[in-house]
C-alpha cells in the first residue's frame, strides 16, 4: 500500500502514480477555493482508476487566531456541502483538519479545542447532508490532545519530527497515518505516508461510495460469516430504526458491498446486489 498526499492536481499523473504502487491519493478542500482544492474531474479520475481518495481540509493554518468556533463551524459546513454535492464523498469517510505548525499547549487549549468542538457540533447535525469522521493533521501534541479529548477519531502525524510531542506520539503507535519527507514523483511533489498496520481504515473511500473493508493484516475482505449464535437480523438500512428483512442464521456467509458506520451492506446471492444491512460486529472475516 502506497499513500501519497499532494497539493497538485493528479489527473494527468494517475497512471504513473499507480505504476509506483499508489493505492490512495490524499487531496484537499478549503472554502477559499485555492488551487490546491480537488475538483470533481480529478476526484472522478482517481476513483475510476481504482484508487482510493482521502480528504484533508487546510486554510492558512499557521496562526492560532485562525482557529475559532466560527471558523470551525464554517469549515465543517463547507466540507459537508462541497464533499457531498460536488465530490460525492460518502458519509463515514473522513476529513482531516490541518493544524500545520508547532503550536503550543496553551494555544491548543485556547484556539484549537474550541475549533474542533465547533466542527463536531456542525458535523453532527441531522440536516440531510453527509457526515464525516473527523481527523486531525498536525504535531504529536496536537494529535494526542485532540484524540484524548475525544474530538477526533483519526490522526495524521506531520513529517516535522521537531514539533512538540511528535517523537512521543510516533512511538505510541496511536496514529493512523505517518507523513514522510516529500519527494518528486511522476513530475509532481508528493509526500509518502505510512499507514499504521493496526489501523488500516484511515477514512479513505473508493468508487461508488464503497469504503475499503480490511482485516488486521490490511487485506481487502469481502466475504464474512455470521457469528451471532441466535442469528443476525438483516435490516433495510444501517440502523435499528430500519425494518427487519429477515434473520441470517449462525454461519451464513455473506459478501460485503460497502460499510456505513457500524453497519455492513451485504449481498446474499453473490451477484453484487445489496440485500440489506447487518451489524458489522457480528460478522467475522473469512480467511
Amino acid at each position: 500500500m502506497a499513500v501519497f498526499d499532494t497539493n497538485r492536481d493528479t489527473t494527468t499523473h494517475i497512471d504513473c502514480l499507480k505504476a509506483n504502487d499508489a493505492t490512495t491519493i490524499i487531496r484537499y478542500y478549503n472554502r477559499d477555493g485555492t488551487p490546491k482544492v480537488i475538483k470533481k474531474r480529478e476526484a472522478d479520475a482517481i476513483l475510476a482508476a481504482g484508487l482510493s481518495l482521502m480528504i484533508a481540509h487546510q486554510r492558512g493554518g499557521r496562526d492560532p487566531n485562525e482557529y475559532s468556533p466560527d471558523t470551525g463551524k464554517a469549515d465543517a459546513s463547507h466540507c459537508r456541502d462541497y464533499g457531498g454535492s460536488v465530490i460525492g464523498q460518502p458519509s463515514d469517510s473522513a476529513i482531516y483538519f490541518a493544524v500545520d505548525f508547532d503550536i503550543s499547549k496553551p494555544d491548543i487549549n485556547a484556539h484549537v479545542i474550541p475549533f474542533f468542538e465547533a466542527i463536531n457540533e456542525a458535523m453532527s447535525r441531522s440536516d440531510g447532508r453527509p457526515t464525516y469522521r473527523i481527523g486531525v493533521y498536525g504535531s504529536g501534541l496536537t494529535c494526542k490532545t485532540l484524540l484524548d479529548s475525544g474530538l477526533v477519531k483519526l490522526t495524521w502525524l506531520s513529517q516535522s519530527t521537531g514539533f512538540r510531542g511528535t517523537p512521543e506520539f510516533n512511538a505510541s503507535r496511536r496514529w493512523n497515518l505517518l507523513q514522510l519527507l516529500p519527494k518528486s514523483l511522476c513530475g509532481i511533489s508528493v509526500d509518502p505516508n505510512i499507514v499504521n498496520p493496526d489501523k488500516p481504515d484511515f477514512g479513505q473511500f473508493g468508487a461508488g461510495g464503497r469504503l475499503p473493508i480490511t482485516d488486521s493484516t490490511d487485506r481487502l475482505v469481502r466475504r464474512f460469516r455470521v457469528i451471532a449464535r441466535d442469528g443476525l437480523r438483516l435490516r433495510s438500512g444501517p440502523g435499528l430504526e430500519f425494518d427487519i428483512l429477515g434473520l441470517l442464521p449462525f454461519g451464513t456467509v455473506v459478501t460485503a458491498v460497502r460499510r456505513e458506520g457500524e453497519w455492513t451492506f451485504v449481498d446474499l446471492q453473490g451477484d453484487g446486489a445489496v440485500d440489506g444491512a447487518a451489524f458489522s460486529a457480528l460478522l467475522s472475516p473469512l480467511d
